[in-house]
């Protein structure tokens, strides 16, 4: 068997070796596919849909709302603006007195107190550009102004021994014509300011057969003031009844009255005589006053 073997080999070289290749050998079209299967392999890694790497520049970030002018007036709240909700409160802007707004954004400017004066206009200050008048101030000096705010002027002049007189429930206190005063009854003071009122008040006896009457008289009157004078009964209730004036309309000229009761009618009773300027006032001179029953 294997010199059979042996003698078919050696007699046919050819056939062995193309059968060989046959099975054994790529032909051009096997290489080619196997080409084109290797070209079509799935990649190693799936492609990502994010970047693989960081940005390199950070986004802007948003802008400080302190630095935005919200209102349109040209301020920010950095640049000082104490209301950005306001075109009308920012710095430099004019301070409106009164109105309780800080419209310049300046804490010390006043509002209120414009004087500095310690007292502002909703406090009872009467003038608020004069820090000489407020309430609480004295006084006492003749000047023709209201210097305390209490409605009053130079009350407390203090060379006016009978100020404050200035109305009639304030009227001066002289007594009793006849039992105080023997009948009679004179004083100096001073018509300050213009238009100043000074009120006296005395009692006065009659009885239902006596020729009653009494005088009042203002003389030495100073030059540039007029004074005129008017007489008051003050009934039971506490309210003034005028019952006489006098006025001659004189600059710097006497005035003088008298009143008598009707005969048959009791006038005794409280009376209350006002002094009065109609023009001028003087703070150097007195007048001069007599009542004489």
């Amino acid at each position: 068997m294997n010199i059979l073997l042996l003698f078919l080999s050696m007699g046919c070289p050819n056939t062995w070796v193309m059968e060989k290749s046959s099975d054994t050998a790529l032909t051009d079209d096997d290489t080619s596919s196997e080409s084109e299967e290797s070209t079509e392999t799935e990649p190693a890694t799936e492609p990502s849909g994010e970047p693989t790497e960081e940005p390199t520049q950070e986004p802007e970030s948003e802008p400080d709302p302190l630095d935005v002018d919200d209102d349109g007036d040209g301020w920010t709240e950095n640049e000082g603006d104490c209301d950005d909700d306001d075109e009308d409160v920012s710095p430099y802007e004019y301070e409106i007195p009164y109105d309780g707004i800080d419209n310049d954004c300046n804490p010390y400017t006043p509002d209120d107190d414009l004087d500095e004066d310690g007292v502002g206009l909703y406090d009872g200050d009467c003038d608020d550009e004069d820090p000489d008048r407020y309430p609480g101030n004295s006084d006492d000096n003749c000047d023709e102004i209201d210097n305390n705010c209490d409605g009053y002027v130079d009350e407390g002049f203090a060379l006016d021994a009978y100020e404050d007189n200035d109305m009639p429930t304030d009227a001066y206190p002289l007594g009793s014509l006849e039992d105080d005063n023997d009948g009679l009854i004179e004083l100096e003071a001073y018509i300050v300011p213009d238009a100043e009122s000074d009120f006296y008040t005395f009692h006065v006896e009659d009885s239902w057969f006596d020729n009653f009457s009494f005088e009042m008289e203002v003389s030495n009157t100073p030059l540039a003031v007029n004074i005129a004078m008017r007489l008051y009964f003050q009934e039971e209730d506490g309210s003034f009844t005028e019952v006489d004036s006098v006025d001659n309309n004189s600059v710097g000229d006497d005035e003088s009255m008298s009143y008598g009761g009707w005969p048959g009618l009791d006038s005794t009773g409280w009376y209350v005589l006002e002094v009065y300027s109609t023009t001028g006032s003087n703070c150097d001179s007195t007048y001069h006053l007599r009542i004489e029953d």
